[in-house]
């Protein structure tokens, strides 16, 4: 099976998936193979039913059924001489239902924003406090900041391949100023705008993460909340504040569904609180 498995992380390169997407398939796969403890007997969906079953014990719904994706991909791979075309492997298993909740508690709001902001200038971390910005007045991914190189800093609006789509991260003239004078501070004149310690690369996501805790400790932001993508889900609530609407706020994401864009709508019960404590009649 790890012969076949090799094969099958290959495939999905050929099908042009993110480096990050094999390495999900890979981890995936490979834990559920090594769950299997005679390697000599063929897999079953028994098997496979078991390694549901535990991971019902470790890990969250939404974490498993990632899993599951993956492992079911993998074992269609395994049979695709024997099944019919949109046919499901009979060693399938099928996803956790999750209950849809209301309310988030993991949120990002704006005053904590702003303390973390204050707090990666304290901290001396010029590249954090201006990363920040960037995530939370432009929505971006995290891999999206190997856009921001010198090269790009003379439009106003770059374009952008992530995850297969093309589509367009447009900057706010005040931003573009502060990432331009932060090249001059740096004397960036080519390549990324963010580097790794070497400064032959750009910045790594690890690097970001682990200064980002450091500031949400100093801010007293909890750190729970705290990580790349976090900026993306504030930005999202904040732009429909502001007038934004949600086919505005798709084409921003790239996402081709609305109901992917909705996902990052969802607020606090505090945030809704704060809201009905304003209605009047």
């Amino acid at each position: 099976m790890e012969a076949v498995l090799n094969d099958f992380l290959n495939e999905l390169k050929y099908e042009e998936k993110a480096p990050n997407t094999v390495k999900q398939y890979r981890r995936a796969c490979t834990n559920f193979l090594s769950s299997i403890e005679d390697k000599n007997k063929e897999v079953k969906k028994d098997d496979v039913m078991a390694y549901k079953s535990r991971m019902l014990d470790e890990y969250k719904p939404s974490t498993i059924n990632v899993s599951i994706i993956c492992i079911n991909k993998f074992l269609r791979y395994c049979e695709t001489e024997s099944l019919e075309r949109g046919q499901r492997s009979k060693m399938e298993v099928k996803t956790i239902r999750e209950q849809r909740v209301s309310s988030l508690e993991d949120v990002l709001e704006p005053g904590e924003l702003k303390r973390l902001l204050k707090y990666s200038r304290r901290l001396g971390y010029d590249d954090i406090y201006l990363i920040i910005k960037i995530f939370a007045y432009t929505g971006i991914r995290c891999q999206e900041l190997k856009d921001f190189t010198a090269e790009n800093m003379k439009h106003t609006i770059i374009r952008t391949n992530s995850k297969g789509k093309v589509r367009e991260i447009i900057l706010r003239d005040d931003l573009k100023k502060e990432i331009n004078q932060y090249m001059k501070r740096h004397g960036i004149a080519s390549g990324y705008v963010f580097r790794n310690d070497d400064n032959d690369g750009l910045i790594p996501y690890q690097t970001i993460y682990r200064k980002l805790q450091k500031v949400a400790g100093a801010a007293k932001v909890n750190k729970k909340k705290v990580h790349p993508h976090s900026f993306r889900h504030l930005f999202g609530i904040v732009f429909m504040q502001h007038g934004g609407n949600i086919d505005e706020l798709a084409d921003i994401y790239g996402h081709s569904s609305l109901e992917t864009t909705r996902i990052y709508l969802r607020t606090t019960a505090k945030m809704k609180k704060e809201k009905m404590s304003r209605l009047k009649y």
